[in-house]
């Protein structure tokens, strides 16, 4: 995982998480209404799926 992502990790409080949690929620029920994989969202947004996957 990149260094600059747990560092923010670090530095979230529990409302920072909740909203973040909540969001990634949010999308990954987009994602497969859309019967997107991680992968292909990843690829359509031109990101790594690993990138991806830590939201």
């Amino acid at each position: 995982m990149s260094s600059v992502i747990e560092h923010y990790r670090l530095k979230m409080t529990e409302d920072h998480s909740a909203f973040f949690e909540a969001l990634g929620q949010r999308i990954a029920t987009l994602r497969k209404a859309q019967n997107m994989t991680q992968g292909q969202l990843a690829e359509y947004l031109g990101i790594s799926q690993q990138h991806m996957a830590s939201f």
